[in-house]
């Protein structure tokens, strides 16, 4: 698929399609080209957020012992923001990447999401301005016609494919009532229920309000990925959603469980 005919809707089949992949075809380079083609032309309502994804190569072998599980491609993209970034940066940190990554299985290409398990010198490409850093890397390239055996003990031990029930994940009013699984947002929220998480915690919660015609986002605590966790399922939220909508983040207490991290109208 060319990027000018990937589509909102060719993203939402990518959600459904995508899965991470830590195996690849070490005879195909990733489309590297056309990928950040499409990253420089997408815009949302965080385009001004400081936050760069840039394409790097691994160049040495200190990532590979590290992480230990990726294989066959030494591409990747870079999610790079100030040192000491806020919340809303994070969030929207998350958010632009998972676009991106969706827009690559749209292209065809497999990509794995590799958060705090990597050392930034191992790779070469990124322009780091001073205070930068790399936050995540995204591994990216075609997957392999067989998983590597660590590959398969990886997505066993993190449980990959598992998802917890529709009823225990969205919400209507408040936390005690479970949204309707045919209500008007169910398509959204399905989506959101297919997003990756740091380890597959699929640490968010959903409320929604028909009197406030509004859909808040609450997290369960993860201190080192809630905020890109966060920014994954509101990019989910947006693809599903029956009409735009502006989020805005909420100072909710950080000791709560879960946290209130923002609001989108509807």
């Amino acid at each position: 698929m060319n990027r000018q005919d990937i589509t909102r809707d060719a993203l939402i089949r990518a959600v459904a399609d995508r899965h991470s992949v830590r195996s690849y075809d070490r005879s195909r380079r990733a489309d590297i080209g056309a990928l950040t083609a499409w990253i420089a032309a997408d815009r949302t309502q965080f385009d001004s957020a400081q936050v760069t994804i840039a394409p790097v190569r691994a160049v040495t072998s200190d990532f590979g012992a590290s992480y230990g599980v990726i294989h066959g491609t030494s591409d990747y993209l870079a999610l790079i923001v100030g040192d000491g970034a806020d919340d809303a940066t994070l969030t929207a940190a998350g958010y632009r990447m998972e676009r991106a990554i969706l827009a690559a299985t749209a292209m065809g290409m497999a990509t794995c999401w590799v958060g705090g398990t990597f050392r930034a010198g191992a790779f070469e490409g990124a322009a780091l301005t001073p205070g930068a850093k790399i936050k995540a890397v995204v591994a990216l390239g075609y997957a392999a016609e067989r998983r590597s055996l660590i590959d398969r003990v990886f997505r066993a031990a993190v449980h990959a494919t598992r998802r917890r029930p529709f009823e225990q994940l969205f919400y209507e009013r408040n936390l005690s009532r479970p949204y309707p699984a045919d209500g008007p947002l169910a398509r959204a929220f399905a989506l959101v229920r297919l997003a990756p998480s740091a380890a597959n915690r699929q640490p968010w919660r959903m409320i929604a309000s028909t009197e406030s015609a509004a859909v808040s986002l609450f997290m369960e605590p993860d201190p080192g990925f809630q905020m890109i966790d966060a920014g994954i399922a509101m990019a989910h939220f947006d693809l599903g959603a029956p009409r735009d909508g502006v989020w805005a983040f909420e100072e909710g207490a950080a000791s709560a469980s879960p946290r209130l991290i923002a609001r989108r109208t509807l």
